[in-house]
């Protein structure tokens, strides 16, 4: 059996290693590109964006509270709404006929509605107005970070807080305030005048 000479086959192999370079590179720039790219239209398609929107919620035939926003996201199936700008109206119902009333105002720069959960989670510039009778001064709540239990009507502030009437501040951190009661949970309290 004669040995074969592999320069006698030079133009060949040539030939093969330019193609399987050109092949490796188009199989790898079309996987590397594909992958991403159907992973974000995948990701994106669970996504709806919305502009302007004004979100209710009804219990027992009154308006419970409507939440709007300059935009908002809906994450798909998480049942999570993302919003900027977010404008909050609480209301309570205040007579036989069940008409709702706003009670309480709500502003932050963000929020998050998580809808399995009841809660609405609030974070930039928070600002809680209350009016306890037409006539009272407004109880006006800042903070940086705040949530909003819809279920129960109450809001835990996390982080530092002032909570303001008239003339006179409280400044705390770590607190719980029931809408429906006006009642204040705090252990961190400092009262200024």
């Amino acid at each position: 059996m004669p040995a074969i000479k592999i320069w006698e086959f030079r133009y060949e192999i040539i030939v093969l290693i330019i193609l399987s370079s050109i092949l490796g590179y188009l199989l790898s720039s079309v996987f590397q590109d594909s992958a991403p790219s159907d992973s974000v239209i995948a990701s994106q398609s669970n996504l709806l964006s919305l502009s302007n929107p004004k979100l209710e919620n009804f219990v027992a035939d009154h308006k419970s509270w409507e939440v709007s926003g300059q935009e908002a996201v809906m994450l798909g199936k998480s049942h999570q709404i993302r919003l900027k700008q977010v404008k909050a109206l609480i209301y309570y119902p205040q007579d036989s006929e069940q008409r709702s009333q706003v009670q309480t105002k709500i502003q932050a720069d963000r929020g998050l509605i998580n809808q399995n959960e009841q809660i609405l989670e609030l974070w930039g510039n928070v600002m809680i107005l209350q009016a306890q009778k037409p006539k009272e001064e407004k109880l006006k709540i800042e903070s940086q970070r705040a949530y909003y239990f819809y279920d129960r009507k109450m809001v835990e502030l996390p982080a530092t807080f002032r909570l303001t009437r008239g003339d006179e501040f409280l400044l705390g951190r770590l607190a719980k305030y029931s809408l429906e009661q006006s009642r204040l949970e705090s252990q961190h309290l400092e009262f200024r005048k």
